[in-house]
C-alpha cells in the first residue's frame, strides 16, 4: 500500500505539482485517481501540462481508459532492463 502524502486542505497548485513531479521522479507512475487519493490533486492533467511547459518529458499512456503519466527517463530505462512497457500486453 501507497503512504498518503496529502497535502493540507487548501495546498497550492505549485506545491502539488512538486509532489507530483516528486512522485514522477522517483520512477513510479501516476494516474488521476492515485493523485487525487495520495495529493489531493483534481486536475492532474493540468498539472502536468505545467510540468511539460517547465521542461520535463512526461509521457503519456491509456491503461483501462484512463491517463498514465511517467517521466520519460524512467520509461525508457525500465522498458530496456524489464522487457515490455506498460501498455505492451
Amino acid at each position: 500500500m501507497i503512504p498518503s502524502v496529502r497535502p493540507p486542505a487548501g495546498a497550492s497548485a505549485q506545491s502539488q505539482e512538486d509532489l507530483i513531479l516528486d512522485h514522477l521522479e522517483s520512477g513510479r507512475a501516476l494516474n488521476a485517481a492515485q493523485a487525487w487519493t495520495l495529493y489531493d490533486c483534481q486536475r492532474l492533467a493540468a498539472r502536468i501540462h505545467t510540468l511539460r511547459a517547465r521542461g520535463y518529458r512526461i509521457d503519456t499512456r491509456r491503461q483501462g481508459g484512463a491517463a498514465l503519466y511517467q517521466l520519460d527517463d524512467y520509461l525508457t530505462e525500465a522498458t530496456a532492463t524489464a522487457g515490455p512497457s506498460l501498455g505492451d500486453p
